[in-house]
């Protein structure tokens, strides 16, 4: 990627085995030293993401350029999340929460790191998250 170039990211789609497979495709294929794959699976429905993208970016890159851009301190920065490609914005924000339907082995990851656990998906679980971040900044400024 060139300085001050807007990331280009492409998706495949597909059955979980299919995917890793193009991921390790893309691994050993020439197109290796500028892309990099970031996989998400959903193995109840046997559905997995391949992200491609430019080498280095990521959510947690991304994350990263929108809170300087926007003069936002890292502690005051929050990700939520529930599968691997979500794992370095995860690891960049001042607070990292995992949603209770997260891939069993980021629940782990995130438990051996102190991060929070929000509720799933299925009961509303980032708005649970946003609605007690937005009471204690209420409190905060009473």
């Amino acid at each position: 990627m060139v300085d001050g170039e807007d990331p280009i990211q492409g998706m495949a789609a597909g059955t979980i085995e299919r995917m890793r497979a193009a991921e390790k495709a893309l691994e050993a294929s020439e197109w290796s030293a500028q892309c990099e794959s970031a996989r998400t699976e959903y193995p109840a429905r046997d559905l997995s993401i391949l992200d491609l993208l430019p080498k280095g970016v990521s959510k947690g890159w991304a994350l990263e350029q929108l809170a300087a851009r926007l003069g936002v301190d890292r502690k005051e920065t929050m990700a939520i999340g529930d599968n691997w490609n979500d794992l370095e914005m995860l690891e960049w924000a001042g607070q990292a929460i995992v949603m209770a339907n997260a891939a069993p082995e980021l629940r782990v990851r995130a438990k051996m790191r102190g991060w929070k656990q929000a509720p799933s998906s299925d009961d509303d679980g980032v708005a649970v998250i946003l609605e007690v971040a937005l009471k204690k900044m209420a409190a905060a400024k009473a």
